[in-house]
């Protein structure tokens, strides 16, 4: 029997957009946090907070989603996932309430706050959660069931991305340089990330 040829990868991502809006979502992540570095060390004249916030929710955010979304629901079953995944998910849902309740602590660090609930619980919740969908798409479900190194270490960048972004409150003489180590730390796991996780974007289901 003469086997079935491979799909290409515009077939692919017109069957699972997920493909194609991961990867852009990463894309718009370290983007719009790459202007605070650019911004502090004068490569850019402008003050780039709506910029920032607008490729951050927008960008990376919608990308993200909208590649969830999109897809078609799988049909097939997966193993069980390695402990990574709901740890990852259980950490993001306590970094969630905590932001959540950082307002009440301090009432005048709301934005403090909100990137807690951002680097801390969706930035988590979005890289792991874009994990396990590449991964169940991409022939590579038996990686459920084995410690994922990469996202373990990603979640430890994000958490401390999130603590240097809220020291930058904290201290106002030193915020320049303490909100640019955030966004390098931000941006090293979504390298990682990146790394491990979307060339697998290329590799299509023999189920699909």
């Amino acid at each position: 029997m003469t086997p079935a040829p491979r799909p290409t990868f515009f077939e692919l991502c017109c069957e699972e957009p997920f493909r194609i809006f991961f990867p852009l979502g990463a894309l718009f992540g370290i983007s719009g946090v790459s202007l605070w570095p650019l911004y502090f060390s004068g490569l850019h004249k402008f003050y780039p907070g709506i910029m920032h916030a607008r490729l951050v929710t927008e960008g990376f955010l919608g990308a993200f989603i909208i590649g969830f979304l999109a897809m078609e629901i799988p049909v097939h079953r997966f193993p069980t996932p390695a402990p990574t995944i709901p740890q990852n998910l259980r950490l993001a849902l306590i970094l969630l309430l905590l932001g959540l309740l950082f307002p009440v602590l301090w009432p005048g660090q709301r934005v403090a706050g909100l990137h807690v609930i951002f680097i801390g619980g969706f930035s988590l919740v979005t890289f792991t959660v874009a994990t396990r969908v590449v991964l169940g798409h991409s022939a590579q479900g038996h990686f459920f069931g084995q410690p994922l190194p990469f996202l373990r270490g990603a979640a430890g960048l994000l958490i401390l991305a999130a603590v240097f972004r809220v020291m930058g409150d904290f201290f106002p003489i030193r915020r320049g340089p303490i909100l640019e180590l955030a966004a390098y730390l931000w941006m090293l796991a979504a390298g990682i990330w990146s790394w491990r996780v979307l060339p697998r974007v290329r590799i299509a289901d023999p189920e699909t």
